[in-house]
């Protein structure tokens, strides 16, 4: 039994809330969860050759200025429209905050469907 892997496996890889760890400089989708891939339609490999600008229907010149906002700490929550695999334009609300992997800091990324909600 590894607790270290027990917590990543529990709090990461099999959460109930879709997350991406996406890197800044890039918009690259460095890592997801399962719940990630099953939301946005597409296999786990498939996801991490993707941007979150391939997701986000926003230009690029203004994810890359959210993204910005979110690694700085000026703001953690934004309300977003991701398009799925299928095409479908969902709106989100994400919850994002900087982590460090290996030496660098990226975007974690929790993210809620909020479509079929009144807000």
């Amino acid at each position: 039994m590894n607790p270290t892997k027990d917590i990543y496996n529990s709090l990461f890889l099999n959460n109930h809330l879709v997350i991406l760890i996406i890197d800044p400089d890039t918009g690259r989708i460095k890592n997801a969860n399962k719940k990630a891939a099953e939301f946005y339609g597409y296999n786990y490999d498939d996801l991490l050759k993707l941007r979150i600008m391939d997701i986000n229907i926003l230009s690029e010149d203004e994810i890359k200025c959210e993204m910005k906002k979110a690694i700085s700490g000026k703001k953690n929550f934004f309300k977003f429209q991701h398009r799925l695999k299928s095409g479908e334009i969902k709106n989100v609300s994400v919850s994002s905050g900087k982590v460090l992997l290996n030496g660098k800091e990226h975007l974690y990324s929790v993210i809620i469907d909020v479509s079929d909600s009144s807000n």
